[in-house]
């Protein structure tokens, strides 16, 4: 009877995991949105993650990602994640400053790893954005994190491409405020992907390509 539990207990676990379903899909819910679309990417290296001093005074913005996570107990599940935003012909478009916290509905038995997301970007030639998110990580964690820690020589090396958003909007995508300038008294949807090409078990994503597509109503101008 006891060996029969186990069993039922993995069947279940293996269930979960090799279920298709769960996490979310790699076409955004926004593509066929007949509006016009502002699209920003950014990416992060390995080499690029070094943390920002606080101490370190008139410093200019770094070329490149930088990630920085806090140890304090408020601020322990947050992470504060700062990068240059290009555009869909990879010129910097603008900033992007993104505070990521764990969220208390996260239950990988039901393929959710939640975080609550905000981005504050600031786009020079357009104004600034604010984008209020839900993001599942589950399939990056399922596809990505648990075979590289499983593999003989701890790395994953692929393809894969994820839609992260999962709301607060009923439709599964981000909310979205505008600031100032051409984005004043905005309020639309976003989405965010992620595309990862090569994970270490021990340092984490070497390559990790991010996207925001926003719904820009025809009312607004911009250029992208």
């Amino acid at each position: 009877m006891l060996a029969g539990i186990f069993v039922g207990i993995f069947l279940f676990l293996q269930a979960i995991y090799l279920n298709p379903l769960t996490g979310r899909d790699a076409v955004s819910p926004l593509t066929l949105s007949p509006h016009q679309m502002l699209e920003l990417h950014f990416s992060t290296a390995l080499d690029d993650n070094r943390l920002i001093s606080a101490q370190e005074k008139n410093r200019t913005v770094p070329p490149t990602p930088t990630t920085v996570e806090f140890s304090e107990p408020t601020l322990r599940d947050t992470t504060v994640f700062l990068s240059i935003l290009k555009n869909t012909t990879g010129h910097a478009a603008g900033l992007g400053i993104k505070m990521l916290s764990k969220s208390e509905t996260t239950s990988l038995i039901k393929g959710a790893a939640i975080a609550n997301s905000i981005w504050h970007i600031y786009l020079p030639a357009s104004g600034t954005i604010m984008i209020d998110q839900t993001e599942n990580y589950w399939a990056y964690i399922r596809d990505i994190v648990i075979p590289a820690h499983l593999a003989s020589d701890k790395s994953w090396q692929g393809t894969f491409h994820r839609i992260t958003t999962t709301g607060p909007k009923p439709q599964g995508t981000a909310n979205v405020s505008g600031g100032n300038g051409l984005f004043e008294n905005l309020n639309t949807s976003a989405s965010e992907s992620l595309t990862v090409a090569r994970y270490l078990a021990g340092t984490g994503p070497v390559t990790m390509d991010g996207s925001l597509k926003i719904v820009i109503p025809n009312s607004f101008t911009t250029t992208n």
